[in-house]
């Protein structure tokens, strides 16, 4: 269940590091521009949410998704600031609907909102986009996180009409 994590702090620091390059940013990253930008947006109820769509933009260099060869899964990480933030593991390159129950399946879910950190219980996610790199991987997602820092750490909120855009980068 916690096997993202790494994989987060390891997308963190690449995507630190893509900054250091003298490479041009891709098309639609950074900022919200409507359908051509890289974003996750949803409606979370509970945990102190009464069905509030969130929104989340990322920050200049975030946004994007690989496909790991040795793990043969694909991690999309959009992070906006230190409280805002969404990562999502699925397995493989292709579309298709991914769950987790309990905590266990291919699916892992990661959220941060509003300085809240949220891991995947119960969770779907489908794909429905998987493009070529430099293309964008979209899809939906729903079900239930459980907040897994605070003094209401356990806690759980459910997320409807959930969205996620990626930019895909090359695969690794």
């Amino acid at each position: 269940m916690l096997r993202f994590l790494p994989v987060l702090l390891c997308a963190f620091i690449a995507n630190g590091c893509k900054k250091d390059k003298n490479e041009p940013t891709p098309p639609g990253g950074g900022g919200n521009t409507g359908g051509t930008a890289a974003q996750v947006q949803f409606t979370i109820n509970g945990d102190g949410f009464n069905d509030q769509t969130i929104t989340i933009n990322p920050a200049t260099g975030s946004g994007t998704a690989l496909f790991s060869t040795a793990d043969s899964e694909t991690t999309g990480v959009l992070m906006a600031d230190a409280n805002n933030s969404f990562q999502v593991i699925f397995p493989g390159n292709v579309t298709g609907t991914f769950a987790c129950t309990g905590g266990v399946g291919p699916l892992a879910l990661s959220l941060r909102t509003n300085g809240q950190l949220y891991i995947n219980q119960t969770n779907t996610a489908t794909v429905t986009t998987y493009g070529a790199v430099g293309g964008w991987i979209e899809g939906t997602w729903s079900g239930t996180i459980l907040r897994s820092n605070g003094a209401s750490a356990g806690t759980a909120a459910t997320i409807t009409n959930g969205t996620f855009r990626f930019r895909r980068m090359s695969d690794v």
